[in-house]
């Protein structure tokens, strides 16, 4: 993915544009107690957690645990039965739509696409929450929207509709969305889903230069434990609803975490490069011991 990263379009627009209002978050979220689920279906049982500002975090856990859910009623798009979601110490449930929209942004797992719309169009929604009631499209919202389609190789896709995108463009193009948006505070629901590992790099690079470049608290939902230490300053693991563990990657990703909370045996060592921790499962979970057992 041919793209700028933020500090070569800072060095391009050193004057203004999309980069002027740059500050470290200091937005706080945080989850108090909270219950949240589906029907009679309780999903999220009185979890506590408390996301530093402008870190970058991971949520992990087993298929079916809860982490898209929790991360939906993060960004108030789940109420919470019980137990509160604070956003600068206030609830979230009272406050303002278009206030929250201008501090969270939120890209959910496999979002709707509006038939016929084009890439471009599509980013442009990213702007709504900064316009007032007589509030028109100025040119502050034109060089968000260019930044954001640069910074995720999206140029090129512009007048393209979104239903005739791959997988991975149409992921782009939705992270491309939130990035125009421009909020300090940006919920991301499985990322890199349908990305290949150099797309996956890509935008778990880009993301780290928005928390380092710009302050901005990254919060994922990711299911590669590996990647999830390498891009995280801390994890959550939820598993049955509740939290397991928060801590550093160092201190949370353990043989034993990996047996407790995804039943699985490996062995964890340390990324030679950078120093995070690495799950490798046992020899028994590959195409060999299959094949040795088969003969045996």
């Amino acid at each position: 993915m041919a793209r700028k990263t933020l500090d070569t379009l800072q060095a391009e627009n050193p004057q203004g544009g999309p980069h002027e209002n740059s500050h470290d978050s200091q937005h706080r979220l945080e989850a108090r107690n909270v219950e949240v689920g589906y029907g009679d279906n309780l999903v999220i049982k009185g979890l506590n957690c408390a996301i530093p500002p402008a870190s970058m975090g991971s949520i992990v856990g087993p298929n079916g645990c809860g982490k898209s859910t929790f991360l939906k009623s993060l960004a108030r798009l789940l109420p919470a039965r019980s137990g509160q979601v604070l956003l600068d110490g206030q609830a979230i449930s009272s406050l303002p739509t278009k206030r929250v929209a201008q501090i969270l942004g939120i890209l959910p797992q496999a979002p709707a696409v509006p038939e016929g719309i084009t890439v471009e169009e599509l980013v442009s929604r990213g702007r709504h929450p900064h316009h007032g009631i007589f509030g028109g499209w100025n040119p502050q919202d034109d060089a968000a929207v260019d930044e954001a389609l640069e910074l995720t190789g999206m140029t090129s896709f512009s007048s393209t509709e979104v239903d005739s995108l791959s997988g991975g463009q149409r992921q782009r193009a939705w992270i491309a969305l939130s990035l125009a948006q421009q909020t300090d505070i940006l919920l991301l629901d499985e990322p890199t889903t349908y990305l290949d590992m150099t797309y996956q790099l890509e935008v778990l690079d880009l993301l780290a230069e928005l928390n380092v470049a710009r302050g901005t608290t990254i919060v994922m939902v990711l299911h590669d434990l590996s990647l999830a230490a390498r891009y995280s300053d801390w994890i959550l693991a939820v598993k049955d609803g509740t939290a397991a563990a928060m801590g550093k990657p160092s201190e949370v990703i353990t043989e034993e975490f990996v047996r407790s909370v995804f039943n699985l045996e490996s062995h964890v060592g340390m990324d030679p490069v950078t120093h995070t921790p690495v799950v490798t499962p046992l020899e028994r979970h590959c195409l060999a011991a299959a094949r040795n057992q088969a003969k045996s």
